[in-house]
């Protein structure tokens, strides 16, 4: 019983000796949870690396196309420059074909990257003018015919630009 006691006034002192005493334990201040935003960030297209905002590319088939381009009378290749990736390799001994990729939505814009390009009526060089774009013009792409493009600015002039004279514009 000596026993009982003694170890109950041992316990009584440790857990005296637990609280300081004070009422500070009472008054402490609620614990508050700290929130922390992060910004996703947009998907990317799977073969350019591009922003791909709508996710459209990731959900999109992939079509590759082999092009021969070897002989004269494979030229020129037509839309090459739309596929998100195109490889060079070789078929047989030195022979060589294209193998173009695409994925990506078609581009419906060009953006001006010569310091000023001349808008022509027609897809000629002979053709007159129609308007006159400046670098950094962004231009809606309507059509397409050989080397050049069929644009409008929005202000309802449509004309026809040399490919070379633009650039595609980024998917938003």
């Amino acid at each position: 019983m000596k026993g009982l006691v003694t170890i109950g006034v041992v316990g009584a002192l440790a857990l005296g000796a637990c609280s300081s005493g004070s009422t500070s334990a009472a008054k402490a201040k609620p614990l508050v949870e700290k929130t922390t935003t992060t910004t996703k960030p947009p998907p990317v297209a799977p073969l350019t690396g591009l922003a791909d905002p709508t996710g459209v590319a990731q959900t999109r088939s992939l079509v590759s196309i082999k092009i021969d381009n070897d002989s004269s009378l494979s030229r020129p290749q037509t839309g090459i420059d739309q596929a998100d990736i195109v490889w060079d390799e070789v078929v047989e001994g030195e022979a060589t074909r294209f193998l173009a990729m695409f994925q990506s939505p078609a581009r419906n814009s060009v953006i001006v990257a010569a310091r000023e390009t001349t808008v022509r009526n027609g897809p000629f060089d002979e053709s007159p003018s129609a308007f006159t774009a400046n670098d950094g013009a962004e231009l809606r792409l309507l059509d397409r015919k050989d080397d050049w493009l069929q644009v409008t600015d929005g202000t309802r002039r449509i004309g026809w630009v040399k490919r070379d004279a633009v650039i595609y514009a980024p998917q938003p």
